[in-house]
């Protein structure tokens, strides 16, 4: 199986964002909830 991904973004910003613990903490409200 393969996969290609195509991923846009505005020119001179970064493709992806890391965020920390600290910042997932922060936003654990606004994230979806696993299903069992």
């Amino acid at each position: 199986m393969r996969f290609i991904v195509t991923m846009l973004c505005e020119p001179g910003k970064p493709m992806l964002t890391l965020v920390d613990e600290d910042e997932l903490t922060q936003r654990q409200d606004r994230t979806g909830k696993a299903e069992a």
